[in-house]
């Protein structure tokens, strides 16, 4: 996938505190928004996550008022947490974080209603996807990273992952491909 919004590899390498990893996956994406393969939304999304870890702060002003605007008036948790992030603002950074969270929580408790029978509740991502958010571990090592400790346990960010120090990235699968 070389579309920009679909940054899960990129995630998993910030969480994993792998940041040239997470550089280099995040330069392998489309640096231009995907009109009719992706949500333009879910483009600015990429592009400040791309942004944040590579910490190129150029354009990420113009990159948040694009993502306000392509939102049409519309709420996205998404964007709080980065607006927050890049101002610095750690108290709108976790209060963001913990309500993107809760509204996470809410729908699993929704998809495992035996009422609603919903086949995603029995797909095999679900379990583990339900106790541990890897977009919220990311934006925790990201403001980590620039310096905002958020203090306390959150709902699917354990904190034995969030404390974690990891040896360099070094591919032992494919060593002449210059990945480490």
């Amino acid at each position: 996938y070389a579309r920009a919004s679909f940054v899960d590899p990129v995630l998993d390498a910030v969480v994993a505190r792998q940041w040239k990893l997470a550089v280099d996956i995040g330069a392998a994406t489309c640096p231009d928004w995907l009109d009719g393969i992706e949500y333009e939304d879910d483009f600015c999304y990429g592009d400040f996550i791309r942004r944040a870890v590579s910490q190129d702060d150029a354009g990420i002003d113009a990159v948040l008022a694009r993502w306000r605007a392509a939102l049409e008036g519309g709420d996205d948790v998404r964007l709080e947490i980065a607006e927050a992030l890049h101002q610095k603002k750690v108290d709108a950074f976790e209060r963001s974080l913990v309500a993107m969270l809760e509204a996470r929580e809410a729908m699993a408790m929704k998809m495992t209603d035996p009422e609603m029978r919903s086949p995603l509740a029995s797909e095999l991502p679900f379990y583990p996807n339900r106790w541990v958010s890897i977009d919220a571990l990311a934006f925790l090592a990201i403001a980590e990273r620039q310096g905002l400790v958020v203090d306390g346990e959150l709902l699917a960010c354990p904190r034995l992952v969030r404390a974690g120090q990891y040896a360099p990235f070094r591919s032992l699968g494919y060593p002449d491909q210059g990945l480490d």
